[in-house]
């Protein structure tokens, strides 16, 4: 297979491009690693503000989809949902500017 020598250098971008996002990808879990101890709430660096939140969320296995499909028109019982339903919480880091680092700008 032959490439074109337009795309020859954006293939060779897009692979820098990506090696680097792996990099920072490395570079921002060190630094999640670092900061996983704190507790959840808002926090404020000299430029950004990190807010740590944990969100539960609640996933159906398989077997409850296809008895869904099955019983459209029927009810399912709370204790069918709840024996085949699974919660995992999960914990976001979000930053962005400080509001008076982002008018100062």
């Amino acid at each position: 297979m032959s490439t074109n020598i337009t795309h020859i250098a954006a293939i060779d971008e897009l692979g820098v491009l990506r090696a680097q996002m792996a990099e920072l990808k490395i570079q921002e879990d060190l630094l999640k690693t670092r900061l996983g101890d704190l507790p959840v709430g808002s926090y404020d660096g000299q430029i950004y503000r990190l807010t740590i939140f944990e969100v539960t969320r609640e996933t159906q296995d398989a077997l409850l989809k296809a008895k869904i499909a099955e019983l459209i028109e029927e009810h399912i019982s709370r204790q069918y949902l709840s024996a085949h339903t699974s919660a995992s919480t999960s914990r976001t880091c979000k930053t962005a500017v400080r509001k008076e680092r982002a008018v100062a700008a």
